[in-house]
């Protein structure tokens, strides 16, 4: 079982080109569609480019960039530097290397004297004013002081920010909701995950979703998850929490743990031995593997070792071979496949679990996709392969990334030097070569970057 250790990372995006859905009688798309014959030939004469519309504007460009309206007036003279699509309730604007904003109509709401912005995906914008941060409303009103050297906005109604030194949350009408006296906060893990993770020193604690603090911070790993429960470590093992109460479920006497899932959780004895076990810490499937996954579809990937080895020289290592077995403990797939070190967990999604295979018998080296009666759908013919997810699937290949659909039939061929992730409610797909990103739907074809 990989461990999955909650660590601090936030990364701030600053600017992210997309939109919001029409609203109205704002329109958006193609200006050659938008706008009347007469009014564009002539704005193609005025402008070097005209932008597609958002939300009833659009950006164009002379030396410099402004916005026009639906009926082609220049709403924002062009003495902008930079122009970014509108993002929520906002247009990011910047001039002279200091930035500003405007609301969706292209009125400005804040001048360009800020010397950063975070665009926060909500009814409220960060910025940066004598290096301490702020935050403003959609009609450009301040609604904190400028007071914070670090901070994170992260929904319509709380944020994270750092004072004095410290990590805290707050309401947008000043109201803390955990105190500022933390080294870090990871709050709304996810979106998915309501509760908040705080960290003093080295050790870790809990609030619940109603800002409740229900542990201390006297824990090690946190293996976040939606579940409802949350497996941390004490004085070196790991128990089961329910996160909202802080009620221990699984006391603190198993040397690692998985992910809560279909009902079940993967530990590990101090004999390092797996098994899985419900919610109250009953054992449902003995401790009898070297290493368990989380179930998926009913099923979940167990190894078990073969009583083979490998010499490297300078260690001896014996080889396990993967299966799977369902919630009673069934063996379904049989123990044949090789330990694979895939991005994959070789979970069933779709249908279908990445395997590997080589003519070495201590690891595989290409990955293909079996169903669940552990037959080979998609042959092991890639270099890497991840998960499948809305019906397509990641692999590699020489190097190259690429998508394919459950038939094996690459929709987005191998031929990119990256992959640059899901966007749009997971409706697009980004892939990036050359340094240029190109956008497909779910059916491989390419389509324009979100606006």
């Amino acid at each position: 079982m990989k461990k999955l250790i909650v660590f601090f990372a936030v990364v701030f995006t600053f600017i992210v080109f997309t939109s919001c859905a029409s609203e109205g009688k704002r329109l958006s798309g193609n200006p050659s569609e938008i706008l009347d014959v007469e009014t564009y030939n002539k704005l193609q004469q005025q402008y070097k480019s005209i932008k597609n519309f958002q939300l009833g504007t659009a950006i164009v460009k002379k030396d410099k960039y402004g916005l026009i309206d639906e009926n082609g007036n220049e709403i924002l003279s062009c003495i902008y530097d930079t122009i970014y699509g509108i993002k929520k309730s906002f247009r990011i604007i910047m001039k002279d290397s200091l930035f500003g904003a405007t609301n969706i109509d292209g009125e400005i709401i804040k001048q360009c004297v800020y010397s950063s912005v975070q665009d926060t995906k909500c009814d409220y914008l960060a910025l940066k004013l004598n290096d301490k941060w702020g935050v403003c409303d959609v009609k450009g009103q301040d609604v904190t002081q400028y007071k914070y050297e670090d901070i994170r906005t992260f929904d319509d109604s709380s944020f994270v920010a750092k004072y004095n030194g410290v990590y805290g949350v707050s309401d947008y009408q000043n109201n803390t909701l955990i105190p500022f006296k933390y080294d870090n906060i990871l709050y709304k893990f996810e979106k998915k995950y309501p509760v908040t993770v705080v960290q003093s020193g080295k050790y870790y604690g809990l609030y619940n979703s109603k800002y409740e603090q229900v542990l201390d911070c006297e824990y090690g790993e946190f293996m976040a998850d939606s579940s409802g429960y949350v497996s941390v470590e004490k004085n070196g093992r790991k128990g089961l929490i329910e996160e909202e109460t802080g009620k221990i479920m699984i006391p603190f006497e198993y040397k690692n743990m998985g992910n809560y899932s279909e009902g079940l959780i993967p530990a590990e004895n101090l004999n390092e031995d797996w098994g899985y076990l419900d919610v109250n810490g009953k054992i449902v499937i003995p401790f009898e593997y070297s290493d368990a996954g989380n179930f998926s579809e009913g099923l979940a990937a167990v190894y078990k070792k073969t009583g083979k080895y490998m010499d490297f020289g300078f260690d001896r290592i014996e080889t396990r071979k993967c299966g799977y077995i369902d919630k009673k403990g069934h063996v379904i797939i049989p123990f044949v496949f090789q330990q694979s070190y895939t991005v994959a967990m070789n979970e069933f999604h779709n249908g279908l679990a990445v395997q590997g295979y080589t003519n070495n018998y201590l690891c595989a080296k290409n990955y293909g996709y079996i169903n669940m009666q552990g037959k080979w759908v998609v042959k092991p013919k890639y270099d890497d392969a991840r998960d499948f997810h809305n019906g397509l699937a990641e692999v590699v290949r020489d190097g190259k990334y690429g998508y394919i659909n459950t038939k094996g039939e690459e929709v987005i061929p191998c031929k990119y030097d990256e992959y640059g992730g899901y966007y749009v409610n997971d409706s697009t797909i980004q892939m990036n070569k050359d340094g240029i990103p190109y956008y497909f739907d779910l059916k491989g074809r390419v389509i324009s970057k979100p606006e």
